[in-house]
């Protein structure tokens, strides 16, 4: 007669093959990471990560185990193995479980829309609830140092132009969320700014009236859905605007116009920084828009000299169209001036594009361009009173 297992001995064997597995999936993170068999997800991250400390690190300039287990741990928090699909997971089972965010800094919004909302990277829900007032003396430093700068400009001959970049949820305010909503009758910052610029003779633009109208009469979506910036179109119809200001004082300005491009959309994988945020690059769902140009394009990329970037925040880059009866541009921007750049450069003899927060006047002394444009994203308009 067969032995039969009694319901302890059953009992037993899957406790042992329940806490085996256990010490198995504990014990897997640290292979993956050392001798890695199954391919990662790649990791969204823009920061550069902490390197794995060397045993000489541990022993110089005096011995310190202490020290060495601190670094270690730093780089194990970072390298574990799986890190970058676990992650991603609890960001899956977030959205599609919960649909809340796994992070406090992206708002899941609706229809797929995802919202900024960083307190480390300028203001936002807290100006659009109307919570983050300038101070009078704060409003009235912004105002000095702008007028100042425009004053400077207007010296030595030169146009200066100040345009605001709205932030994605002030246009879309029906995507968020339905218990984020912006209280009646009060004020943002941009609100502040734009009635205290409006009293002076700063050629300033709040591209919100432009976006919100065009919104109405295009069925395409202007920002990225994954993403904190406008799209292309969203960026064509700011460049609209823009050079609708400066060809008052400069006519001859070549201006593209939509009938240079053939304008698609089409749905494709969110590759945008907020998807990236969430781990989410490539599985969300976005509209790509693109203008493609009918007309070649006569801009030209120039060298740029590297003292050009000294103390900027990013890249400087440099176009050239040969015709020196167009005037010339400097122009400090932010990430949401990327997109203006291929438009702008079309109607200057000479354009240079700076990534940065601050006005930097050597750059503007040795090019000696008729125009300067500052383009600012909103959340960032308490910096201001530091150009």
């Amino acid at each position: 007669m067969k032995k039969s297992i009694s319901p302890i001995d059953t009992s037993t064997i899957l406790i042992r093959i329940f806490v085996s597995l256990f010490f198995v999936i504990l014990w897997l993170p640290l292979v993956q990471m050392h001798f890695p068999f199954i391919p990662e997800v790649n990791s969204n991250e823009k920061r550069t990560l902490t390197q794995k400390p060397s045993i000489r690190q541990m022993i110089h300039p005096y011995f310190d185990p202490y020290w060495y287990a601190t670094l270690y741990n730093h780089y194990f928090n970072y390298h574990y193995g799986f890190r970058n699909s676990l992650i991603r997971l609890n960001s899956i089972l977030h959205l599609t479980i919960f649909n809340t965010s796994p992070t406090p800094v992206v708002i899941i919004g609706n229809h797929g829309w995802l919202m900024y909302n960083s307190p480390t990277d300028g203001v936002n829900l807290k100006d659009y609830y109307g919570n983050a007032n300038f101070t009078e003396n704060e409003l009235k430093k912004i105002k000095n140092r702008i007028i100042d700068i425009n004053e400077e400009l207007k010296k030595r001959k030169i146009h200066f132009l100040l345009a605001v970049a709205p932030n994605k949820h002030v246009i879309y305010p029906e995507y968020l969320p339905a218990n984020i909503r912006q209280a009646e009758g009060r004020k943002t910052r941009l609100d502040q700014v734009t009635q205290t610029l409006n009293n002076s003779d700063v050629d300033f633009i709040d591209l919100r009236l432009r976006l919100r109208d065009e919104k109405k009469q295009n069925t395409d979506p202007l920002y990225y859905r994954t993403d904190t910036h406008w799209n292309a179109l969203g960026a064509f119809f700011a460049y609209e605007e823009i050079m609708t200001h400066l060809r008052r004082t400069y006519p001859g300005i070549k201006q593209l116009n939509r009938d240079d491009f053939i304008i698609r959309s089409e749905e494709n994988k969110g590759m945008g920084d907020l998807a990236n945020l969430l781990n989410m690059s490539g599985l969300l769902s976005d509209t790509s828009i693109k203008l493609t140009p009918k007309i070649k394009f006569i801009a030209l990329p120039v060298p740029v000299p590297a003292d050009h970037a000294s103390g900027t925040e990013g890249d400087t880059v440099g176009f050239q169209v040969q015709n020196l009866d167009l005037p010339g541009l400097v122009m400090f921007h932010d990430s949401f001036g990327d997109s203006l750049i291929p438009y702008l450069s079309e109607g200057f003899s000479k354009s240079i594009y700076i990534s940065s927060g601050k006005i930097d006047f050597s750059i503007i002394t040795r090019e000696k361009p008729s125009i300067v444009i500052f383009e600012i994203t909103e959340r960032k308009l308490g910096n201001l009173g530091d150009l």
